[in-house]
């Protein structure tokens, strides 16, 4: 996980934004984060006032980059979240409510935006809700009490919220999650993490990433 951190939060570097570019970037994260949506490109350039050929161009930096994806030629997703449904249901004080990629991610919205959120998960196994509140930075509840997260360890090569993201999830117990490898071998191998550990991992990945 701690690899999978570092990628994520060396991607912006990496990928040598400017000023305006990392700030198309910092917008996408806002608007998802108020809507639980993606902007499409014209949204973008109409809130803004960037160009569009600059929005295009942007967007498609920071596709290369792995920073977001696109489906169509529109955006389906920027690390943490998700325009597409996914186990992790992340909802905010207010109500607003976004999809995260990952169960690090959704722990990691909170971070980022600085925001009490209440996430709302399935686990693989049984299909069953869980419910994990985080608050001033730490687990302010969990039902059931016994959850655990499970990397799994996926070939990593490529678009990170395809090949890694969908095996990174939380499961009720851990005898949810042995029964769950014994049944999918072909992802059993990997890190389990305590809620707490993901929580910190979350942390490290997201905290900064609108800093």
């Amino acid at each position: 996980m701690a690899r999978i951190g570092e990628s994520v939060r060396g991607r912006a570097l990496a990928a040598g934004l400017d000023p305006l570019e990392d700030a198309l970037r910092k917008f996408v994260l806002r608007w998802f984060a108020e809507t639980g949506m993606a902007p499409s490109l014209r949204e973008i350039g109409d809130t803004t006032g960037f160009p569009t050929e600059f929005v295009g161009r942007t967007v498609e930096k920071l596709e290369r980059a792995d920073i977001l994806t696109r489906k169509d030629g529109e955006i389906v997703s920027t690390y943490p979240f998700s325009a597409l449904k996914t186990r992790h249901r992340v909802v905010f004080a207010d109500d607003r409510r976004a999809y995260a990629l990952c169960a690090t991610d959704a722990l990691g919205i909170s971070f980022m935006l600085n925001e009490p959120i209440t996430i709302l998960s399935m686990c693989p196994w049984c299909e069953g809700e869980m419910d994990v509140t985080v608050k001033n930075g730490e687990i302010a509840s969990r039902k059931p009490e016994g959850i655990l997260e499970f990397v799994s360890e996926r070939e990593r090569c490529g678009c990170t919220a395809e090949t890694c993201c969908p095996y990174i999830n939380f499961f009720c117990s851990g005898d949810h999650l042995a029964k769950w490898r014994q049944n999918n071998a072909e992802f059993a191998r990997g890190e389990t993490c305590s809620l707490d550990e993901a929580l910190r991992h979350g942390e490290m990945i997201f905290k900064d990433l609108l800093g």
